[in-house]
């Protein structure tokens, strides 16, 4: 039964919610979720091996350490990764990626040296 006065609720409401989670990827750690859009992503690289993923952000850099994590690099540059998940060693086997360990590291910047205004004197 429909409220008097109101407008019924859309099928496709919660829509914009779900497409948000496809603009970013969201990583799952086992002491807290972090998500961070591609907006903000530089470049990703991975070592020879395909065991390290390293995502480039403006303000910060995330290392995902496995196995297999080429296609992982290849959905990453193509904006089609949408969730990295820490698993235990035990579940990481096959020929499919597996992640054991994801560190985001925030940027530090040097401090802006102090600057002189003309005319002050020490």
């Amino acid at each position: 039964m429909a409220l008097k006065g109101a407008s019924p609720t859309p099928v496709r409401c919660f829509e914009r919610e779900l497409a948000g989670s496809r603009l970013g990827i969201s990583f799952h750690l086992p002491s807290r979720r972090r998500f961070i859009p591609y907006s903000w992503l530089l470049y990703a690289d991975l070592n020879e091996a395909a065991t390290e993923l390293y995502l480039h952000y403006s303000h910060s850099v995330v290392t995902i350490a496995g196995t297999n994590l080429g296609e992982l690099h290849e959905a990453a540059e193509l904006f089609q990764l949408h969730v990295v998940r820490e698993l235990p060693a035990s579940s990481l086997q096959g020929k499919s990626p597996g992640v054991s360990r994801i560190e985001i590291a925030e940027k530090t910047y040097p401090a802006e040296p102090p600057r002189l205004v003309s005319g002050s004197r020490f």
